[in-house]
């Protein structure tokens, strides 16, 4: 009986019993491990990886998969000479192939982790953190322009003197006249002194609230106001390496609307890899009023291709 239940259960490695041409997954540790670390770690990172850890009969089944999945009119090369030498070159047209948009491969996993290498520091990606570092260093010191309006403020109120609580008499003058007092026999600052030994204080003085500022908002033909703009810079990588720099604007165009056409510049930067893809500097010059909105519209996923990298792009203080 429990021969025949364990038979009935349906296995979760059956889409391994598909023909590699029409399964969606494929076990392979090595693909596996590339696919997943090629968009985040450099290249040469991954291939001196990969050469190290890898055997050479490994790579054969790696280059043999991913040969069945691809078109009549490409194959991956068989490489002759020493072993390390073969396992590199292998490595790098299986990175190249991983990389390429236009190359359709299924989805690799592993199912023997001792056989995915582990990333260890010295393969991390410095540059990307060095962009992380001058992302929060700017962030710091927003920070302190606001800590230091916050002082003011707390400045300001403590400067206001504190509302009195208690009871409080107007004192009126006889006979309408100030020196009334005086010709009574009482001054007024005796009385004062006598009301504040008795308990009772004087009034507080009234401190007039500031108004809040105003920014206009109606459009008047007499009198205008000064247009203040930003700037937005971004980074965009990850692109095919024919894309030049009249597509990336008539893209960024479609994106912001041709109202801004006249606003952007792109400069297409020069790439580790010029075959494999193309990165761009973008500069949109925008109004205060229309800077968040405009910020959030280009750092949303959907205005971009699929596959596309954008991030905020940071100049360099000798720049």
């Amino acid at each position: 009986m429990a021969t025949s239940a364990v038979s009935s259960t349906p296995s979760m490695a059956a889409p391994t019993n598909l023909p590699a041409t029409e399964s969606k997954f494929v076990n392979s540790e090595m693909l596996y491990f590339i696919q997943n670390k090629c968009r985040v770690l450099p290249f040469d990172s991954i291939v001196t990886i990969c050469s190290d850890f890898y055997t050479t009969s490994e790579f054969e089944d790696a280059r043999g998969i991913v040969a069945e999945h691809l078109s009549s009119t490409r194959r991956v090369t068989k490489h002759n000479g020493a072993e390390d030498v073969k396992r590199k070159k292998t490595a790098q047209d299986l990175v190249k192939l991983c990389l390429e948009p236009t190359v359709q491969l299924p989805t690799f996993y592993s199912v023997d982790m001792s056989r995915v290498p582990a990333v260890g520091v010295e393969h991390v990606d410095v540059s990307m953190l060095l962009q992380e570092v001058s992302a929060l260093r700017a962030e710091v010191r927003s920070m302190a322009v606001i800590r230091n309006e916050i002082s003011a403020i707390r400045d300001t109120l403590s400067a206001s003197p504190p509302a009195t609580v208690g009871t409080h008499i107007t004192v009126g003058v006889p006979d309408g006249r100030p020196d009334a007092l005086e010709n009574a026999g009482t001054s007024f600052a005796a009385l004062a002194s006598d009301l504040q030994h008795t308990g009772i204080s004087q009034p507080p003085k009234r401190v007039k609230p500031r108004s809040a500022p105003v920014v206009g908002r109606a459009v008047s033909s007499k009198v205008r106001s000064v247009v203040t703009m930003r700037d937005i810079d971004i980074f965009v990588s990850r692109l095919h390496p024919d894309t030049d720099v009249s597509d990336m604007k008539d893209c960024i165009a479609d994106i912001l609307g041709s109202d801004l056409k006249d606003k952007i510049q792109v400069t297409k930067l020069i790439s580790k890899y010029e075959e494999l893809y193309s990165s761009f500097h973008v500069n949109v010059k925008v109004k205060v009023s229309d800077f968040k909105n405009v910020l959030d519209v280009l750092n949303n996923a959907e205005s971009w291709p699929e596959g596309a990298l954008v991030r905020r792009y940071f100049r360099p203080k000798n720049g």
